[in-house]
């Protein structure tokens, strides 16, 4: 309520403003002669027909699918660009979150070792319950293909 008072108040100064303005200005353009205002719209008019002309040529001629193609291809490489600048931003922001060791090596803001870190992984492993028992509630892990078994007696 108060902010329609207010805006209705600055909406009716604006009018008086512009009102007195333009009222000392017309005894100034009530005394221009005629002759000279045709002149000028005569002048005006050419401008706009030659404007026209050009803008019909331009249309006729077929170099308008030409701007207009060359204007799509400007907003689609501009937008390329700003795409490809989020993706290296996103991965610059994933390599340092997982150089930083994300949630595996951080405990309450201090890192850890990666001798720690293995030990503590192994003993986390250790307290596990067995996954073949028939009391655990975990879902049996998908077992390794014979590609990834070769892979893993050659690392070794």
């Amino acid at each position: 309520m108060i902010l329609n008072l207010a805006l209705g108040i600055i909406f009716l100064g604006s009018t008086a403003a512009l009102w007195y303005l333009v009222s000392k200005r017309i005894p100034v353009l009530v005394a221009i002669p005629d002759d000279v205002i045709a002149k000028r719209l005569e002048e005006d008019s050419a401008r706009i027909r030659v404007f026209l002309l050009r803008l019909k040529s331009f249309y006729t001629e077929g170099r308008i699918k030409d701007f207009f193609w060359g204007i799509v291809a400007k907003i689609l490489h501009r937008s390329h660009i700003i795409l490809m600048r989020v993706d290296n931003r996103t991965v610059s922001l994933l390599k340092r979150v997982r150089g930083n060791g994300g949630s595996q090596g951080a405990s309450n803001g201090i890192t850890v070792g990666e001798d720690e870190l293995q030990k503590s992984s192994v003993s986390a492993v250790a307290s596990l319950p067995d996954p073949m028992s028939h009391k655990s509630l975990k879902i049996e892990e998908v077992r390794p293909r014979k590609n990834d078994a070769r892979e893993e007696v050659r690392l070794v």
